[in-house]
């Protein structure tokens, strides 16, 4: 009996096949349409993850810049601690302020990783405020001569390398962050001393 349910298992089984058994000669592989569709599928979801891509590539770039400005803010209180609260004066001195601040911060830390027009020529990334004009100039000044410690201290030369019409900056009180171009401006040509 039992030999018999075991051939009557094997007869259901084999009806259950495919109508054509697969043989060693049939030809294995996709068509010409199936590749095609399938090519297709992976050009539109490479179109359609590509700006994705590149915003997170931007945004991580601008968190590295936000750090290096927080470095290179951080550094120029160092120097002004070991120089009688003053911060470098590269008018007089004619040494340019990076090279003053080397001392206290790694020279990669001058390089935004968002720049690709100034830092290969220039080997920095960024500006100081040194505007030259003495109402709103630091270069020389006692680091707590401004009469608001939120003003511009370091920033990106060249706006746009993160966001549009954005520069990353840093504070004199230490807190870094980015804002509009336009503010940026502004806030190097108010006055941050008494006349």
């Amino acid at each position: 009996m039992i030999v018999r349910l075991d051939r009557d298992c094997l007869q259901h089984a084999s009806s259950r096949r495919s109508i054509r058994p697969w043989r060693a000669d049939d030809r294995g592989g996709f068509t010409l349409p199936e590749v095609v569709i399938v090519g297709a599928v992976i050009i539109v979801l490479v179109v359609m993850l590509l700006p994705v891509i590149t915003q997170a590539r931007r945004a991580s770039q601008s968190v590295a810049c936000l750090s290096h400005l927080r470095n290179i803010d951080a550094a120029f209180h160092l120097y002004a601690t070991d120089n009688s609260n003053h911060l470098p004066d590269p008018g007089m001195t004619e040494i340019p302020w990076e090279h003053s601040l080397v001392r206290y911060c790694s020279p990669d830390m001058f390089a935004c990783p968002g720049d690709d027009e100034l830092a290969p020529t220039t080997n920095s990334s960024y500006d100081w405020r040194d505007t030259g004009i003495a109402s709103t100039t630091l270069a020389g000044y006692g680091i707590t001569s401004p009469i608001r410690s939120d003003v511009v201290l370091v920033f990106d030369s060249l706006p746009d390398w993160h966001q549009k019409s954005r520069m990353n900056t840093g504070l004199l009180d230490g807190s870094v962050l980015s804002m509009n171009q336009d503010e940026c401006v502004i806030d190097l040509a108010t006055p941050i001393r008494p006349p």
